[in-house]
């Protein structure tokens, strides 16, 4: 018996591969060749065979979604600390910037061939997160898509000024977007944090268009940032229309995730899911040990939250305080 060996060797190759995988295919034996892979131009006059801070910053910030998203399948929690040590390092990725410009090439093909060392129940729904992982980080659509979301937290004249840039989007790679859910909803019945992945990775796209600001222009595979963009994306520009609100209610904690000294908390109530930082001053220690404890064993809290609105859109939050709430007996 012949069995079929699907090439995955570019990005088309991986969507194709996720539609199969979500119609139910037998999809018989994955080779990857060299994917995925990411590409990024920086054009300007400080940019000469080399990287800001900043920017390597945002590549790291690549890595890190990485590893949380293998601890996510390999340990059942997107938390990067639950790594052991020859796993991080199996994640170590190569970046090579060409002599005499800054186009680097990172080759983040060390995530597929972690994941396909592991023993797991479901080896195929493992490849299949890797899959989405490499995607979500190289992809055209979904770098589209990570810009597109951070339009919608600005104003309207900004969103006006980036129509050029989201007005790049199409059907297509809409659709792709749906792919793209439908198969992060049913991997996370296997691995219930991974839908943390796609937030994850565009805040580090954000932070590389923010440490690019003073760049002519930067192409991230195929899509191009000019000038412009780079500079409203880094919010250079003054933000109008912005208002907070203070609302206290009960929540589950869905997912954590460490940003240098702060933590971004998924928070989910009857009427409220979003995003709430929580940093000094209202980060201490034993505050971050509960919080986690909670979060582990799916005790509910309350806390009061302040929120960002922005055009009448809510945006994010600030954790300012809250409590473990006692089960009933």
């Amino acid at each position: 018996m012949n069995i079929q060996t699907l090439r995955i060797a570019d990005d088309e190759d991986a969507w194709a591969l996720l539609s199969s995988w979500l119609g139910g295919e037998n999809l018989g034996v994955l080779n990857f060749e060299n994917w995925p892979r990411l590409s990024i131009t920086i054009d300007g006059d400080a940019y000469r065979s080399s990287l800001r801070s900043g920017q390597m910053e945002a590549l790291i910030g690549f890595k890190t979604s990485m590893g949380r998203a293998y601890a996510a399948i390999a340990h059942g929690a997107y938390d990067k600390r639950r790594l052991k040590k020859a796993e991080d390092e199996q994640l170590e990725f190569t970046t090579t910037v060409k002599k005499g410009s800054s186009i680097t090439d990172t080759d983040l093909s060390p995530l597929v061939s972690a994941v396909a060392q592991l023993i797991q129940t479901h080896p195929i729904e493992s490849l299949i997160a890797a899959v989405v992982v490499g995607l979500a980080i190289v992809s055209r659509p979904m770098i589209l898509r990570h810009f597109e979301n951070k339009a919608k937290q600005m104003d309207v004249a900004e969103r006006q000024a980036l129509m050029s840039l989201t007005q790049k989007i199409t059907q297509d790679d809409r659709a792709k977007w749906k792919i793209m859910d439908r198969a992060i909803a049913k991997l996370s019945k296997s691995y219930p944090s991974l839908d943390m992945l796609v937030p994850d990775v565009a805040s580090s796209y954000w932070h590389l268009a923010s440490a690019s600001a003073d760049a002519k222009r930067v192409r991230l595979a195929d899509v191009e940032l000019s000038g412009d963009h780079l500079e409203i994306l880094s919010e250079r520009r003054s933000r109008r229309n912005t208002e907070r609100e203070t609302v206290t209610d009960t929540f589950v904690v869905e997912g954590i995730v460490k940003i240098g000294n702060r933590y971004r908390l998924q928070l989910r109530s009857d009427t409220y899911h979003f995003s709430a930082i929580y940093q000094k001053p209202q980060l201490t220690e034993d505050g971050v040990h509960q919080i986690f404890g909670c979060m582990t064993d799916s005790k509910e809290i309350e806390a009061t939250v302040e929120i960002k609105i922005i055009e009448k859109s809510q945006i994010s939050g600030r954790l300012i305080s809250f409590k473990a709430l006692e089960e009933e007996e």
